[in-house]
């Protein structure tokens, strides 16, 4: 049930932000949904089951900066 409700759907919202950023040419065109939908959940899972640190406003920015990097067009003007 919790998988039914809560993770899938916050998998498919996830997919279709990132399908939006396909179709606006803003993500390379060349990425895995999935593996950047398992890049952007698995760590903040795994902080949390294994409790080695914690889950703050300071990870979640850098998450988000190194996500971003990974996925984000390049301009074909600054190659």
């Amino acid at each position: 049930m919790f998988r039914e409700q809560f993770i899938k759907s916050r998998i498919q919202v996830t997919r279709t932000i990132l399908e939006r950023g396909f179709a606006r040419d803003e993500l390379c065109n060349e990425l895995n949904l999935e593996l950047v939908i398992d890049g952007i959940y698995s760590p903040v899972w795994y902080r949390m089951l294994l409790k080695h640190t914690f889950l703050d406003n300071n990870f979640a920015e850098e998450l988000v900066n190194f996500l971003i990097l990974g996925i984000q067009a390049i301009d074909e003007g600054e190659e």
